[in-house]
């Protein structure tokens, strides 16, 4: 393995769907956790307690002392680490886990559903939008990603929920959204972005997939099996919520509800969240990117050093 003349990490963008990964723990240490890590300190070299007794030091501790260490210091919490090793392992020796799954496969296929969806609601509710998917990929020196839409005031993302008790269970942004929004913000010099869950169909194969699990699963009943047939009738509901345009897409489809009378209104499946970005949050990336870039490219330089203990 050779040293490459130009570092594959010297320049690296983090993207802006995985940035939440690399924020964590943004808080710089207290003043009451620099007395407790000198009082741990203190205890470690002594084997006495802030009470003057003799105490035990155990494994807790000495993992306290590590994390409010890490903390004093600024460097990279764990979770971003370990985002990070995942990154290297993708670009320096180009694997990458497989992490597809039917929610993530959701998201992605219905990605334009959700967007006009949200454009009608809109319209519902008096602000008429022109809104179009973005198909452009933006890189700010930092970050890197492609924003759903971009209008004069804001930019918008849209997030399909699964099923209708995780949209009901949405209260606000997940800070991994929260943080891909700041940073759309920011590449598109805008002061506010717009988050939205939208509660959209399933693509007709989630439903057939999932039929063909219950199958097996109920021991292979027959056609007319009643409790078959309810259960067919209850996934439709679990996975259709917008009937005449279920119709549209799979004109082919038969029904195993007799009455289809289930369509969710529209009002009652979008709901969205304001999110602002801040001078400080900028700084914040723009720190954490730099940090990231020199935690890899350190792992990076490692890898050729020991590479030339082989030569």
């Amino acid at each position: 393995m050779k040293k490459k003349e130009k570092l594959m990490f010297i320049n690296w963008e983090e993207r802006s769907s995985a940035l939440g990964a690399i924020m964590t723990n943004l808080d710089p240490i207290t003043e009451l956790e620099k007395q407790e890590l000198k009082d741990l300190l203190i205890e470690e070299k002594t084997g006495l307690n802030t009470n003057g007794r003799s105490t035990k030091w155990t494994d807790t501790k000495i993992a306290r002392v590590k994390t409010l260490q890490k903390k004093e210091r600024g460097d990279l919490p764990t979770g971003a680490i370990t985002h990070l090793d995942e990154v290297f392992r993708n670009v320096f020796w180009g694997r990458r886990r497989f992490l597809n799954n039917k929610y993530l496969e959701k998201g992605s296929l219905q990605e334009h559903d959700a967007i006009s969806d949200l454009r009608d609601y809109e319209k519902l509710t008096g602000n008429s939008i022109y809104m179009e998917k973005n198909g452009f990929w933006k890189s700010n020196g930092h970050t890197n990603g492609t924003e759903d839409v971009v209008t004069d005031d804001h930019v918008w993302d849209t997030k399909c929920s699964f099923d209708l008790k995780s949209f009901d269970e949405t209260d606000s942004p997940t800070t991994d959204n929260m943080w891909q929004m700041k940073d759309y913000c920011w590449r598109n010099n805008k002061e506010s972005g717009y988050v939205a869950y939208v509660l959209v169909n399933n693509p007709l194969h989630q439903l057939t997939n999932e039929r063909t699990r219950m199958f097996y699963a109920m021991g292979n009943p027959d056609d007319d099996n009643e409790d078959w047939i309810e259960a067919l009738c209850q996934l439709e509901r679990n996975v259709i919520f917008d009937i005449p345009k279920f119709q549209k897409d799979y004109p082919n489809y038969t029904f195993v509800n007799k009455e289809l009378n289930f369509t969710i209104p529209l009002q009652f499946r979008v709901k969205k969240f304001k999110v602002e970005v801040t001078e400080e949050d900028i700084l914040n990336i723009k720190l954490r990117v730099t940090m990231s870039r020199k935690y890899l490219v350190e792992k990076e330089l490692s890898y050729y050093e020991k590479a030339k203990q082989f030569n």
